[in-house]
Formats: structure tokens, C-alpha cells, sequence
């Protein structure tokens, strides 16, 4: 089989899976409550489907006819990154499947709190506020390693961190509202996207002055 033709595969399967479970659970979450009021702006709601249904066709067009994009493809790009980024995409699905399994009923598409909306702090949420959205940045940049296309890397991972970016702010401000100094409590243990290292390091080193000192006493 051509090295070309089972890369495509691959990313095909992989975008086709993930794509289907996000349309499947956007569907369930819309229709558990549809008498949510959605607090998204119509710029943000517009840009995040206009930006859903470019990268779709975009991505399916690369799969049928990747000549269209050879402008883009990186000289000399080691084949070794096509299987990082295979491995990141399949970490990348796996970290949905559990953020999503955390969050349960909780989950919406749309910028809403619903009714009988509950706090989540375990799992993953225990460490970062928002793992479903750092699985999009995760398979992303899958996507850009498996295809070794600079188009991709500029238009997907760049793309995504713009949207992430308007829409974490204004979800944040509504759980703050929401859940008021729980979430902000909350918010000064745990990181926004990634796990909050020096945080962590920060904390452990508190720990240690304290046993220190307590010795000494």
C-alpha cells in the first residue's frame, strides 16, 4: 500500500471517529435541554460553526485529493512525527472519552448552565478546568504532525486557540457566577488547559518548609 494512501487512512479514521462523537454529543446535550438559556454571542456561535464546517470540508478534501496541498507539505518531513501524532490523536480521543464521562449530563455544546447543573472537580477536572478543550488543542496538532502540512498547523492549531480563547473567558465568568467562591477557589488549585506544575511545585515546596520548620520546633 502507498506510505501516502495509509496516512490518509489513518487520518481519516481518526478525524471520522472524533468527529462523530462530537456531533453525537452535542446532539444529546441539545436535546436533554432544550430549555437552557445559552449565553454564547452570535459572533462566537457563528465563528465556531463556520470554523467546524471549514475544517470538516478542508480535512475530507485533503483526504480525497492531498495534491490540492502539496504547496503546504514540509520538505523533508521525518515520517517518525506522522506516528507521534498518531499516538497524540488516539491520547487526544481517550482524554475526551474521560472528560466527558466526568462530566456527564453536565456537558452542552452551547454556553449554558442547565438545570440541575452540578460542580466537577474529579478525574481529570481535578487538575485542569477544561480537558475537553485541551483535547481539541491535542488533536490538533495530531492532525498537523500526522499530515506534515504547515497549512494545517497555522489554520488548526491556530484556529482552535482563538476560539478556546474567546469562549474560556465567558465560560469561566458564568461558573463564577454560578458557583461563586467554590470556582474560584477552584481556579487557583487547578490550570485553565494543562495541569498546573508550578502550582504543584510551588505547593509541595510549602509542604516542605512547614515539615522543616515544625522539626526545628
Amino acid at each position: 500500500m502507498d506510505y501516502g494512501l495509509a496516512v490518509r487512512i489513518i487520518l481519516g479514521t481518526l478525524y471520522g471517529v472524533f468527529t462523530i462523537m462530537r456531533i453525537l454529543l452535542a446532539l444529546l446535550s441539545i436535546n436533554l435541554n432544550q430549555d437552557s438559556d445559552v449565553k454564547d454571542s452570535i459572533f462566537t456561535l457563528s465563528l465556531i460553526q463556520i470554523y467546524i464546517i471549514s475544517i470538516i470540508i478542508i480535512v475530507f478534501t485533503f483526504i480525497t485529493m492531498p495534491d490540492w496541498f502539496a504547496w503546504g507539505n514540509i520538505p523533508h518531513y521525518p515520517n517518525p512525527l506522522i506516528w507521534v501524532g498518531l499516538t497524540i490523536g488516539v491520547f487526544s480521543l481517550g482524554l475526551f472519552i474521560i472528560a466527558h464521562f466526568y462530566l456527564g449530563k453536565n456537558y452542552s455544546f452551547f454556553l449554558k448552565i442547565k438545570q440541575n447543573h452540578k460542580f466537577v472537580s474529579t478525574g481529570p477536572y481535578r487538575f485542569i478546568r477544561h480537558p475537553i478543550y485541551t483535547t481539541y488543542i491535542f488533536f490538533h496538532t495530531a492532525i498537523f504532525l500526522i499530515t506534515g502540512n504547515w497549512f494545517f498547523g497555522i489554520i488548526w492549531i491556530g484556529g482552535i486557540c482563538l476560539i478556546l480563547l474567546l469562549r474560556i473567558r465567558k465560560e469561566e465568568e458564568l461558573l463564577v457566577e454560578t458557583f461563586g467562591d467554590e470556582y474560584i477557589t477552584y481556579k487557583q488549585r487547578t490550570g485553565s488547559l494543562f495541569p498546573p506544575i508550578f502550582k504543584f511545585l510551588k505547593r509541595d515546596t510549602r509542604k516542605l518548609d512547614k515539615n522543616t520548620r515544625d522539626k526545628e520546633e
